[in-house]
């Protein structure tokens, strides 16, 4: 039993860590993006100009998700998390029916 938790805790604990590695790279743009377009004051604006800039609109997503392969040293855990986070935002901004995830 013991092997069997801290398998699923490292796993739990890979998931986590390729959520954070695509949040951070999205934080990363748009901290790029800020420094480009100072102009963009406005919360709207500077959203659209974002997405825009760094391809964080559905087409983008679905882009993301369709051409999606595993990176160097990334495990399959890993992978997968990454996956369905793009396959989740794509659906958010697609507005789809939360029946389908």
């Amino acid at each position: 039993m013991d092997k069997l938790r801290k398998l699923q805790a490292e796993k739990e604990q890979r998931e986590a860590e390729a959520k954070l590695r695509v949040e951070k790279e999205e934080r990363e743009a748009k901290l790029q993006a800020e420094k480009e377009r100072p102009e963009a004051t406005y919360y709207d604006r500077a959203k659209e100009v974002l997405q825009k800039r760094y391809n964080l609109t559905e087409d983008g997503y679905r882009q993301r998700f369709r051409t999606c392969s595993p990176k160097e040293g990334e495990n399959p855990s890993m992978f997968i998390v990454r996956l369905k986070t793009y396959l989740e935002r794509w659906m958010k901004l697609a507005e789809a029916p939360q029946t389908c995830l």
